[in-house]
């Protein structure tokens, strides 16, 4: 047995991947964060894959690898 902490960020159509943690003895705490402090990430994302050709092909492997384990 081993133990840890770790931070997931699920969208709530994902709310059925909290439960299969949940079923596989993974404790999991669902905490609400402030409106105020919630803003989109894909803008910045964009923009730096855009501005550099290694990390957009690492991120093209990372989903290539993503879609083959599915």
């Amino acid at each position: 047995e081993s133990a840890g902490k770790s931070a997931l960020f699920l969208l709530p159509s994902e709310k059925d991947f909290a439960q299969k943690l949940a079923k596989a003895r993974v404790e999991v705490r669902a905490i609400a964060p402030k409106q105020s402090k919630v803003f989109s990430v894909q803008p910045q994302l964009a923009s730096l894959l855009v501005g550099s050709g290694d990390i957009r092909h690492l991120a093209q492997r990372a989903v290539a690898s993503y879609l083959r384990s599915v």
